[in-house]
């Protein structure tokens, strides 16, 4: 293998000749994996179909002669009138294993294995008859213990209750068992894909063809920036930036900085393809990078994730062409990538719960991880660099480096007589602002650090719209959050809502104090932002940043790519020639890039006063200055039409509040609407922030979901199966819904979560009265019929309520309950005191908590003037206005800091019944592990509802053997991520 440093030197031609051979190789070897013929995949399937079917017969006749055996042994015992202790005697012989006993009895052998299976029953039969074993021994040297009737009788029904419990047990998995073979059956004549009679509905079909014509006419046509002539985009982008980044000093070095750095990092690319540099996990950690990106489904996914994970070969095999791909980086081509002379990529459209399609390219995995390797070390490295526009040393991004004099002076002056100072500032809520800007606004869309290898998870979606388990345990989100995975927003776009309704509280607070009576609030986004973006504006920017042409000239190639869509023939194909594919690194970074000028723009003209909370093109900004919001917004619209961007007004927005002495807000129509900003709702999710500053759900949309998520249950793809059912249940009910009415916070208030309570109750109601034929029922009511109905030997009135909602890798069908995370008892505590040390328990509302922390100022300008007299300063001391003025509580105070930190959080939410030492949940949790699980919120509240029966059914919290079911099948039901019904 030719050295990186051999490439380079080598002429193109030669280069050319000496690198196809080996890559074409390597990439027919890998496309040998990826790709399965249909044929391949009906014997894959058949396969399965087969192995589950095998297993489900064995299975089928244990059981039935565990039942038999277990029916003549109970019926022996009570028919030959036998006294307690030879009942005893002879269910102890039953239950025992050969080698404990003299049968030879094949049926009694099985019988009692088992029974011996039970290793995660909180009373091993193995002890338990070991320990009757002992007892009885006493029989002649204490007639009194083996005489005695009531505990013979409790020996007896302790024994009576393991083997109901065992068949119990073996119920679970003939259903779990019924329920994989039809979910197998289902997914439709092994191997073809399903689609249900007369495709999507009218609406739908319309709605995608709008969206998809729309996708066409903008990536199909060049920008009109790029028409305009060669290089006038690019000197016109030249100006623009200069203007931003050389208009001062402090910028300047910021930008050489920044130049220098890039530049660098962009030369280094080949090297850092190489084995040293990557190290030997680097590949598996792609992989799993590549796999949560979301950019692939169903076969492409899972071979990733089942060859290429675990395969160090196929692993060494990619780098190696990854890494002649590097070294002639600037020549790159898609047909020296191997895609032919005349073909193309395919389009893939994709439905989203929220109604839109997105369309992702459907990538050769190897070309995937060579562009998702290139943007995301691009990414790592560019958010390291462009941090440094926070450098307090550099100064270049305005607001809390350093106050003004005459704050240096109040605050040395503060410093004198109270200890709630900071000498760094690090408490403050003006530190807190600012990193919470650097640490999860800042460049949110661009990846810290890629995962560990043994990290897979699910992908987060364009949108962020938490389809996944959310809220759940410990989720991906909350996991990362001192090292984002960028590809979801659902973190950054909570905390901007969050942050929203902190500073919109604080602020109504405040004006009480003398600080500003009005609030403003602006959102928006862009329109079509990936699919409109000119490739000559990212090249220029890239260019003006100092990025080497080399990366530009492959940036660009890629960019434009010879595609078509799915339904569509090769003639089709055409050359894409604007805008970025969805959830690619090389294409993201590019658009950071842009989005971190209009970060910087916002920074600089508003002198660090107003923020720009970003989650990448969705932009929020709000102030206490309704005219330097209006500046914002003005300088934003400019910087659009130079970088030819569009503002979507359909979902831009803006409100503004005024508040009276009291903190009360003033009426809508005594507040001046501004001409200027945009003049649609302020929405976040399902929610409106009304006129009166409350969060109320926008029913219009409410309704929508009800109607969407009644049409995805009824259709046949996810009824055909009580697991897709769940699986769907799951995905739109539990996750995206609870997320989208936003997940709870401190500054939300107790009411929010109440409101979101009453939602999804009304939400459930609504769905399952629609699916059950216009008769109001309850979920578990209505699976139980299903369950009866398609399994007509099994009885599902008499399934208990908690196998429901247990764990799928425990044997349960797995369901999600958030209104049971939202319903159950909740012990919110703030200050590290219970609430209701401070306002009531059940009513906390961050208003009135902030009023009563107004009056503890009271208390401590007291105290400090106390001292001051004390220390007999010979200065004045400070009014109340000047010691508790503006810049005073949110630049200097650590008190204030903290009160700011404490509504950013989410209330500690605890369950209603701990686990207590030594009980029998404690050793029920040791037996089956998943202590994260168990140790997260919603964990600790299925054990606390139905933790107990749970053990006392089945005798642990284990519901059915793992060999007894199709684990695999079921793990892959359970993850299935195919699309929503059109």
């Amino acid at each position: 293998m030719l050295s990186s440093f051999a490439i380079i030197r080598a002429s193109r031609a030669q280069l050319l000749q000496r690198i196809q051979p080996p890559s074409t190789y390597k990439l027919t070897q890998l496309r040998t994996y990826a790709k399965m013929s249909p044929d391949t995949m009906n014997t894959y399937l058949q396969t399965l179909s087969s192995i589950t079917s095998t297993k489900t017969s064995i299975f089928s006749r244990q059981k039935a002669l565990f039942l038999q055996h277990k029916s003549e042994l109970l019926s022996t015992l009570k028919a030959d009138n036998k006294d307690a202790i030879e009942q005893l005697k002879e269910l102890i012989h039953e239950m025992s294993l050969p080698s404990e006993n003299s049968t030879s009895d094949p049926r009694q052998n099985l019988f009692a294995q088992m029974i011996r299976k039970n290793t995660t029953v909180v009373d091993s039969p193995s002890i338990i008859l070991k320990r009757l074993k002992l007892l009885l021994a006493t029989e002649e040297s204490d007639p009194a213990v083996a005489g005695s009737e009531e505990v013979l009788a409790e020996w007896i029904g302790m024994l009576e209750g393991v083997l109901a419990q065992q068949e119990r047990r073996m119920e679970v998995a003939g259903l779990v068992g019924r329920m994989v073979g039809e979910w197998l059956s289902s997914r439709g004549n092994f191997g073809k894909e399903y689609t249900s009679e007369g495709g999507a509905n009218s609406a739908t079909a319309e709605m995608k063809k709008e969206q998809l014509e729309m996708f066409r006419s903008l990536v199909f046509t060049p920008h009109p920036l790029d028409s305009a002539g060669p290089g006038v985009q690019e000197n016109k982008v030249r100006e623009a930036l200069d203007a931003l980044f050389q208009a001062t000093p402090r910028a300047k070095k910021v930008l050489n900085h920044l130049r220098s750095s890039l530049r660098m990092r962009s030369n280094d690319l080949p090297r850092a393809c190489s084995g040293y540099s990557l190290g030997e996990d680097y590949i598996p950690r792609l992989v799993v990078s590549l796999v949560n990106s979301d950019i692939f489904r169903n076969e492409k996914k899972s071979f990733l994730e089942d060859q290429v994970l675990p395969n160090a070969k196929i692993c060494q095999e990619i780098h190696d062409v990854m890494n002649l791909w590097a070294a002639d980086l600037g020549n790159w081509t898609w047909e020296s990538a191997g895609l032919g002379i005349g073909a193309g990529v395919k389009l893939q459209p994709r439905f989203h719960i929220n109604g839109k399609y997105r369309v992702y390219m459907d990538l050769d995995p190897t070309v995937a991880l060579f562009a998702h390797h290139i943007g995301t070390w691009l990414s790592m490295k560019m958010k390291q660099d462009l941090s440094v526009v926070f450098d307090k040393r550099l100064g270049a991004w305005k607001g809390g480096h350093g106050a003004p004099m005459k704050n240096m002076s109040l605050k040395r002056n503060l410093s004198r007589c109270t200890d709630q100072t900071s000498d760094d500032d690090d408490k403050s809520i003006e530190h807190i602002r600012r990193e919470n800007q650097r640490e999860l606004f800042f460049l949110s869309n661009l990846q810290d650090q890629l995962p560990e290898a043994e990290e897979p998870g699910d992908g987060g979606g364009y949108d962020g719209e938490g389809e996944q388990e959310a809220g759940f345990g410990l989720n991906k989100q909350e996991k990362n959050a001192n090292g984002r995975n960028s590809k979801s927003g659902r973190l950054v776009k909570e905390r901007i809502l969050h942050t929203l309704m902190t500073e919109f509280h604080l602020s109504r607070a405040l004006s009480t104090k003398g600080g500003s009576n009005e609030f403003t609030v602006v959102m928006s986004d862009f329109k079509w932002f990936g699919p409109s973006l000119s490739h000559e504006t990212l090249g220029a920017i890239l260019r003006y940043f100092g990025f080497s042409n080399d990366v530009i000239a492959f940036f660009k190639r890629y960019l434009r790519v010879p595609c078509y869509f799915d339904e569509e023939s090769a003639e089709c194909i055409k050359t894409r020639v604007r805008g970025i594919p969805l959830g690619h690194p090389l294409c993201d970074m590019s658009a950071e890039l842009l989005l971190f000028c209009l970060d910087f723009l916002v920074n600089q003209v508003s002198g660090g006063d107003v923020h720009l909370y970003r989650c990448f093109d969705d932009l929020w900004f709000w102030g206490r200055d309704k005219k330097k919001c209006e500046l914002v917004w003005k300088e934003m619209q400019k910087f659009a039409d130079t970088f030819g961007l569009e503002f979507n007004l359909e979902k831009s927005g803006s409100i503004s509040f005024s508040f009276d002495g009291n903190g009360d807000v003033i009426t809508p129509n005594l507040v001046g609407v501004s001409k200027i900003l945009p003049k649609g709702p302020v929405k976040w999710g399902l929610l409106e922030l009304t006129s009166a500053g409350t969060l109320t759900p926008d029913q219009e949309m409410v309704q929508g979901h009800i109607n969407e998520l009644t049409r995805q249950l009824s259709s046949p793809r996810i009824s055909s199966s009580i697991l897709s059912f769940a699986n769907a249940w799951n995905r739109y009910f539990a996750a995206f819904l609870p997320y989208h009415f936003a997940p709870p916070a401190y500054a939300l208030g107790k009411s929010h979560s109440q409101m979101v309570l009453n939602q999804l109750s009304s939400i459930q109601s609504a769905v399952l009265k629609e699916l059950n034929g216009g008769e109001g029922t309850t979920l578990v009511k209505f699976l139980r019929k299903e369950i009866s109905r398609r399994f007509p030997e099994i009885d599902g009135a008499k399934i208990p309520d908690a196998w429901f909602y247990w764990p799928s890798a425990l044997g349960g069908l797995g369901l999600q309950n958030p209104i049971l995370k939202l319903g159950s008892e909740m012990v919110w505590t703030i200050d590290e005191a219970p609430i209701s040390d401070i306002n009531s328990l059940t009513n906390f509302e961050p208003n009135t908590y902030l009023r009563q922390k107004l009056d503890i100022d009271k208390y401590n300008y007291e105290l400090a003037k106390t001292n001051w007299i004390k220390r007999r300063e010979s200065e004045e001391f400070l009014t109340e206005e000047e010691f508790y003025s503006p810049d005073a509580r949110e630049k200097f105070f650590s008190f204030w800091g903290q009160i700011y930190s404490r509504l950013l959080e989410k209330p500690d939410a605890q369950a209603v019944l701990e686990v207590v030492t030594g009980s029998d949940l404690e050793r029920a949790v040791d037996l089956v592990g998943m202590e994260r699980f168990w140790n997260g919120e919603y964990g600790k509240r299925l054990l606390a509802v139905y933790g107990h029966g749970v053990v006392k059914t089945w005798g642990g919290l284990r519901l059915v053997e793992k060999e007894w079911v199709p684990g695999g099948l079921l793990e892959g039901a359970r993850q299935e991520q195919g699309g929503w019904e059109e």
